[in-house]
């Protein structure tokens, strides 16, 4: 087993974890500066409550940076406006659940509903 120890955000105190363990289902975010978590979508609550889910990002967004941590918020910057996508995978419980699920990311005030019907998620950054 690996052992991670990182100096915290938190002053004077000290991470110390296994990495890449994912988070309790509960602990991903419904809403934050981006919106939900990337994962939000694809739980059920409370029958996921208790669940550790991580999300595995297997492409990147065209453009930007974009930064995914564990709880599977995100931060999603340097893109001009338009529409980018990311895809996934959820495993729960260090299962993997599902087919690859794909987030659209629209940066400024470029929307099409007709893309809730091409993802599983769409967020637009402004």
């Amino acid at each position: 087993m690996n052992m991670r120890v990182d100096v915290s955000l938190i002053p004077g105190k000290m991470v110390v974890g296994g990495p890449g363990l994912g988070v309790l289902a509960e602990d991903v975010p419904s809403s934050g500066v981006n919106g939900a978590g990337y994962l939000f979508n694809d739980l059920t609550f409370p029958a996921d409550n208790g669940k550790r889910v991580i999300g595995r990002i297997l492409t990147l967004p065209s453009a930007g940076t974009f930064f995914a941590f564990e709880d599977s918020s995100f931060t999603f910057i340097g893109a001009p406006d338009g529409v980018y996508t990311f895809t996934y995978q959820l495993y729960v419980d260090g299962v993997l659940t599902g087919p690859v699920a794909t987030a659209t990311l629209v940066v400024g005030d470029t929307f099409n509903p007709s893309w809730a019907s091409d993802c599983n998620l769409i967020i637009q950054l402004k």
